[in-house]
């Protein structure tokens, strides 16, 4: 079943993927065919297609988890040029914390536009996205500050 789920991801069939999800398979389930085990919603995040993760993250699916590389999904789907992608896992609460782009956000979406396959036009629309997200998860109180 796990090849027929990756599969169901990149022919973008969400209901033999749901099929899938919803007989018990495991949404963090890392690919055994590629080397560094990606997940289904970094593969997912690397199609580019957002039903498919909508449904991968309705049944649980961690929008945070590393392949063996260290890469997420949110790092795939900037890496790839996937806009809508980006946007959907940051509404969805992925953290920008530990990701490349921890630092200038500029600078990764260069190094993105030389080494990925997203475009200038996709960087362009990504970077307000990224800084957005990043300004509202740097105004999150920390458990001590919203205690008090």
């Amino acid at each position: 079943m796990s090849f027929d789920a990756f599969k169901a991801i990149k022919s973008g069939d969400v209901l033999q993927l749901r099929h899938y999800l919803d007989s018990g398979f495991d949404p963090d389930y890392p690919d055994p065919s590629h080397r560094s085990g990606a997940s289904l919603l970094i593969y997912a995040a690397h199609v580019g297609n957002t039903a498919i993760a909508r449904e991968l993250i309705s049944h649980g699916a961690s929008l945070n988890a590393r392949d063996g590389d260290g890469w997420t999904a949110l790092n795939m789907a900037v890496h790839t040029g996937h806009v809508g992608f980006v946007e959907l896992l940051l509404n969805a609460g992925a953290s920008l914390d530990g990701q490349a782009f921890t630092g200038s956000i500029e600078d990764f979406l260069n190094w993105t536009l030389l080494y990925g396959t997203g475009t200038k036009e996709a960087m362009k629309k990504m970077l307000p996205i990224i800084e957005f997200a990043r300004s509202k998860q740097d105004e999150c109180p920390t458990k001590s500050e919203s205690s008090e």
